[in-house]
């Protein structure tokens, strides 16, 4: 309780834009509406225009006009949590006409068997020569925005999620925590590390399924905000009605990608602005 006053005397959260004068200081962080996946658009103080995941091959087009509109012909980086195909499918919508400085992604294995024969073109995209792969412990500084990578420390498991990338942005008081489809195992080995994971918006782990998200994890974050990236009708359930339950319960605020649309969070560093 104490944690969460602390932070909400810094910070002021409006719901109307702020005076266009501020624009040029703001770190702008936009969920994407693609449907069932993840995609976030980030822009930096300093112009820096990077990606978090590019939804499902179905909505690429969605991600693909989102960028249009904004005028992005470049990507200083474009970040795979991991390649599930509602993360990766975008990209070969984006592509053609958007360079990518660096991609970054795990480093996820994807085997040569038949049955991974969809996810042969990402593989075919990794060969390029800006790509990389990261994980915990690198950081990246755009300008006074940093990103770092809390996991994963290494591939180990089997399951794709759980190897998923955890990102964490930091510009001054506001923080943004991004966990991909990151699930309890990963949430379990991230509070053994004992890693600050405080932040105000929290990007629930796999589309707020019900292995993620655990209650210990949700105390740790402690978020004001909690982003469900989903689709409305979906085969896997996504949102799962206990873990939204857990996060009600838990005064966070929920909003949902499939009825909220593109969701904007435009900070300053200390006021935080949500725009409709």
């Amino acid at each position: 309780m104490i944690k969460r006053l602390k932070r909400l005397l810094l910070i002021s959260v409006f719901f109307l834009p702020p005076p266009p004068e501020l624009y040029a200081k703001d770190l702008i962080v936009t969920f994407i509406n693609v449907g069932e996946g993840d995609a976030a658009y980030i822009e930096t103080p300093s112009k820096e225009r990077i990606l978090v995941d590019t939804g499902n091959p179905a909505a690429g087009f969605r991600l693909a006009d989102f960028l249009k509109a904004k005028g992005v012909i470049l990507l200083d980086a474009l970040f795979i949590t991991h390649p599930h195909s509602d993360h990766i499918g975008g990209i070969f919508h984006i592509l053609p006409g958007i360079n990518v400085k660096t991609l970054y992604d795990n480093g996820q294995p994807i085997s040569d068997a038949s049955e991974y024969e969809a996810y042969r073109w990402y593989k075919e995209v990794r060969r390029g020569s800006n790509y990389r792969a990261v994980n915990t412990g690198d950081i990246f500084q755009y300008g006074d925005v940093r990103i770092q990578v809390l996991w994963p420390n290494d591939i180990l498991s089997s399951n794709w999620n759980t190897n998923s990338l955890v990102l964490k942005i930091i510009y001054n008081e506001v923080v943004f925590l991004l966990m991909g489809d990151a699930n309890a195992e990963t949430e379990d080995a991230l509070l053994r590390e004992g890693i600050d994971l405080n932040a105000g918006i929290l990007k629930v782990g796999h589309h707020g399924s019900a292995d993620a998200a655990g209650e210990r994890f949700i105390k740790a974050v402690s978020p004001l905000y909690g982003i469900i990236s989903a689709a409305g009708e979906n085969l896997q359930g996504y949102a799962d009605p206990i873990i939204v339950k857990r996060l009600q319960d838990n005064n966070i605020k929920i909003l949902y990608t499939y009825s909220d649309g593109d969701i904007v969070f435009k900070t300053s560093g200390k006021e935080l602005y949500i725009l409709k």
